[in-house]
């Protein structure tokens, strides 16, 4: 075996109490990696199955073991990203907040912000995410399952702005959606490369915002 997963199978055959579960793991892991590198570099299109088995260094049957189809491998790779941006805006969210304090109420929100605009201009996150994504799995299913997941993060940074009383209108539902939709906005227009776009300057219009709420 070569590819990204022989490494991880040589340590594996150092360890007999090793179980087959978690080769399996293992080998799934390292499909979503090859994936994610070929999806990024070559586009969903011009990815073929034989490459992504070929940078795993994983036999084809091991990846329909796993997945159903191209289109399925290209879902769990999409997922990974979406919750990798999710959970990292989240946790910057709160040491920000945390390290401001009162003080500066807005901080936690604009530096999560900060981190979603980070995404939408890497390779990796555009390509797989805000580009082909909406090719891929649909318009309607991509947002979908990616308006659930900003819909919670964005509630919850209303909320608690509403609880310091760093914003004066109640977090309503049809709120979070319109703040959604300026973030969202804002990160795809990263992601395309607008003149006159700038991440430093969204984040002062986001916090402008919030403080007339």
């Amino acid at each position: 075996t070569s590819g990204m997963c022989e490494k991880e199978y040589r340590v594996m055959t150092l360890n007999e109490s090793s179980p087959k579960l978690q080769k399996s793991q293992v080998t799934r892991t390292c499909l979503i990696k090859a994936a994610r590198k070929k999806f990024t570099e070559d586009g969903f299109a011009n990815t073929s199955l034989n490459t992504i088995v070929e940078e795993a260094g994983v036999t084809k049957g091991a990846l329909f073991h796993h997945f159903k189809d191209k289109i399925a491998l290209f879902y769990e790779v999409w997922l990974e990203l979406e919750n990798e941006m999710n959970d990292e805006a989240n946790k910057v969210a709160i040491e920000a907040s945390k390290a401001a304090g009162r003080e500066k109420p807005y901080a936690g929100f604009i530096a999560g912000c900060g981190v979603y605009f980070d995404y939408a201009a890497r390779d990796d996150y555009r390509r797989i995410v805000m580009v082909d994504g909406t090719s891929i799995l649909g318009d309607y299913e991509w947002r979908r399952l990616d308006a659930a997941m900003g819909f919670i993060t964005i509630g919850e940074g209303l909320r608690a702005l509403y609880g310091m009383g760093a914003i004066r209108t109640p977090p309503t539902k049809a709120l979070i959606v319109m703040i959604q939709g300026a973030v969202y906005g804002a990160a795809h227009a990263i992601a395309r490369g607008e003149e006159g776009i700038h991440k430093e300057d969204l984040l002062f219009r986001i916090e402008s915002t919030l403080r007339v709420l």
